[in-house]
């Protein structure tokens, strides 16, 4: 299990690293008011998770190191990759936000694993296998 949970985190950081070159590539392009939507988009999907950990019973002991990366990074960054190619000038600005919620949810993970990773251990839930 350990290798497919390495592996997993591992094309985690890959897109997580494509998002950052999306979103430096378009600096010039990208308002401050994306990056806000961006971190709000981030607080969101995390808030979500974290009731969802907070008013269960008891969790599955490795299934945090698959939902934080799969719904904080993955989901937004392949809305965002499906919605770059778009015509329309308000679907490019999903695709912005999407790429810089990636961003930052990335960030969030790398430099407060207690709180997404950990976060079984963080709520003390009693863990099942």
């Amino acid at each position: 299990m350990g290798i497919l949970i390495g592996l997993f985190l591992l094309a985690c950081a890959m897109v997580f690293i494509a998002a950052v070159i999306f979103i430096i590539t378009s600096l010039k392009d990208t308002k401050p008011v994306y990056f806000a939507m961006g971190l709000l988009l981030s607080a969101i999907i995390y808030a979500a998770l974290f009731l969802d950990y907070k008013l269960s019973s008891r969790a599955y002991g490795l299934g945090s190191y698959f939902m934080f990366p799969f719904y904080m990074v993955l989901l937004p960054f392949t809305v965002g990759l499906v919605t770059k190619f778009s015509p329309g000038k308000y679907v490019k600005l999903i695709s912005k936000v999407c790429f810089i919620s990636a961003m930052f949810s990335g960030f969030f993970i790398l430099f407060f694993n207690k709180y997404t990773l950990d976060i079984v251990d963080w709520l003390e839930l009693p863990k099942y296998y």
